[in-house]
């Protein structure tokens, strides 16, 4: 018989005592991580969110069409817009009558081009363009007339809101003009020139040439084939002159 008194558990008693103690607190942890988890992986992507936020998906040139406000071109409602887009996919007519009873034809559709015959005297085109660090801008460039033609020429951002106004100013094509034989002959300020402004469907440039208002038959015919023009090209922010 051992009488001796240890002051330490037996191996087994130990164990046991230690396995009491342990288990149940073990459980609850494994029990409310498993409850926590969900809440901490939803609290991490959050946090992820608001410190590197995504920009919103770029609008494609037929989301810009369609979501054109109304007042912007008032003849022409966003109903009748997104016939012309249906008629295009089908393949079929791309014409439509617009509130003044005239045939709109859509003339070009690419991802990043369209133009558009309003009426006789009337052409629009839209062009996306790239902007860096930022979504693509809308051009877009509304030609007036059917002989002398004026453009006006502007940079939208994907709400619609104007980003830039831009003017062309004759002034622009003055050295063309110098050097020119035929223009010599032609009072040019009389003749009230304007520019007329042409985007390119296969780049980002933009074609400029002058337009005359008032010109004798003489006149026309001299300068029929002999446009003053030049081309521009986008830089991400304007239209620069091309050298």
């Amino acid at each position: 018989m051992n009488d001796s008194i240890s002051f330490f558990p037996s191996a087994t008693e130990g164990e046991g005592r230690w396995r009491n103690f342990i288990t149940p607190k073990f459980c609850n942890v494994k029990k409310n991580l498993y409850t926590y988890l969900p809440i901490l992986f939803s609290l991490s992507v959050l946090a992820g969110i608001v410190m590197y936020p995504q920009k919103a998906q770029a609008q494609s040139l037929s989301q810009f069409w369609s979501s054109m406000p109304d007042s912007l071109m008032p003849y022409l409602d966003k109903g009748k817009r997104m016939e012309l887009l249906d008629y295009a996919k089908m393949g079929t007519k791309k014409e439509v009558k617009s509130q003044f009873n005239q045939m709109v034809t859509l003339d070009t559709i690419t991802d990043n081009f369209m133009q558009v015959t309003l009426n006789e005297e009337l052409t629009l085109q839209m062009k996306r363009l790239p902007v860096e660090d930022e979504d693509s801008v809308f051009c877009v460039v509304k030609s007036f007339g059917k002989e002398a033609v004026e453009s006006t020429v502007i940079v939208y951002n994907q709400d619609w809101s104007p980003r830039s106004r831009l003017t062309f100013s004759p002034q622009l094509f003055s050295e063309q003009i110098k050097t020119h034989e035929l223009l010599d002959k032609v009072e040019l300020e009389r003749c009230l020139p304007m520019v007329a402004a042409s985007l390119n469907a296969d780049n980002d440039e933009m074609r400029l040439r002058v337009s005359y208002q008032l010109l004798s038959q003489e006149e026309k015919r001299l300068l029929k084939d002999e446009e003053v023009q030049l081309n521009v090209k986008w830089n991400g922010e304007t239209f620069n002159k091309c050298y």
